[in-house]
């Protein structure tokens, strides 16, 4: 079962074409990168309630996009 409550990462990097991506918020918190290739809502997708889609397509960086969270140290 997925924790809700954690805390995911806002920014991620292309490490192809090093790119730094940042993530928007949903639901008063950062979205997570779906499949690498969508934002959603850290509540999974639903019924827009903050004014905002939960599920937004992401940017093209390059051909071959890879996003890997940055971590914060």
């Amino acid at each position: 079962m997925v924790d809700l409550k954690t805390n995911f990462s806002g920014s991620y990097i292309c490490t192809n074409c090093n790119t730094t991506f940042t993530a928007p918020t949903h639901c008063g918190r950062m979205m997570t990168l779906q499949d690498g290739n969508t934002w959603i809502c850290w509540k999974g997708e639903h019924q827009p309630c903050c004014g905002k889609e939960s599920k937004i397509e992401l940017e093209n960086c390059c051909d071959s996009r890879n996003l890997t969270p940055q971590i914060e140290a």
